[in-house]
């Protein structure tokens, strides 16, 4: 019962590619110590209690275009579930989310150095 404590970077992970729908991501965001998450310190101002924004793709994009970590941990979700049957519930949701953040991160670098920075890609 205590997923958030021991499981905090996986609860939010899972629940990243449906966070606009998921009215529960903002209460796990405050449940979780996302202090001690590298990847997911730029989500804090969205943990505070009492706070109903929830960060949109542009957010997430903006902090893939300039952290490895997150883009590492996106390919990882991608290429775990793309090697999932292509039945597998969620699988195209989960796709589409990543290539979107994705591509949203290498336009974003593109606009910001004029080109996108080889460990992005």
């Amino acid at each position: 019962h205590d997923v958030h404590i021991h499981n905090g970077r996986e609860l939010i992970l899972s629940l990243l590619p449906h966070h606009p729908e998921a009215a529960v991501f903002g209460r796990v965001l405050q449940l979780v110590d996302i202090a001690s998450i590298p990847e997911f310190t730029f989500l804090r101002p969205y943990a505070t209690p009492g706070t109903t924004a929830l960060p949109n793709t542009t957010v997430l994009a903006s902090q893939a275009s300039k952290d490895k970590a997150l883009v590492t941990l996106l390919c990882d979700l991608a290429q775990f579930f793309g090697c999932k049957p292509s039945t597998s519930r969620g699988r195209k949701n989960i796709l589409s989310f990543v290539s979107k953040i994705l591509a949203q991160a290498m336009k974003l670098q593109v606009r910001r150095s004029g080109t996108c920075e080889e460990p992005m890609i």
